[in-house]
């Protein structure tokens, strides 16, 4: 009798376990997005991000610097991926260096560009320069 496993068998547990703990898609990667003001400008902003892609889901997540406010209100940044769609809410968002406003984000009327809004429809940097907005969402890709 032989009692040593079978390779195949135990080739086969190796690559689903494999498989369930690094899942295809799930590595996060480093996007740059381009940030504007939704209207206005910005005299000096910066974004820096991450994302991953599972099917056809997007996870991202990114901060926005405000150095300088300008005459900028709003925010509004590039998708790391082309939405499915061209409508609908994809994300929230907090600023956390110097309001504390909460928001929400939602496509442009695109669906290359998220809209970052404070949760009554304001201005989602009204703390002015230094602001730091963090967003984070989730949407379907083509």
């Amino acid at each position: 009798m032989n009692d040593s496993p079978n390779t195949d068998i135990v080739q086969a547990i190796q690559s689903i376990a494999s498989a369930l703990v690094n899942p295809p898609g799930s590595t996060w990667l480093a996007w740059t997005p381009t940030v504007t003001a939704g209207s206005g400008a910005f005299g000096s902003a910066s974004a820096t991000g991450r994302y991953t892609k599972i099917g056809n889901t997007i996870m991202y997540r990114l901060d926005v610097t405000v150095a300088s406010i300008g005459t900028g209100t709003g925010c509004v940044f590039s998708l790391p991926v082309t939405a499915a769609f061209t409508t609908g809410h994809i994300g929230s968002a907090r600023e956390d260096a110097t309001s504390g406003n909460a928001g929400t984000v939602k496509l442009n009327s695109s669906n290359v560009q998220g809209s970052v809004s404070r949760y009554d429809n304001g201005n989602i940097v009204s703390g002015g320069s230094g602001s730091v907005v963090r967003i984070s969402g989730m949407y379907e890709c083509v």
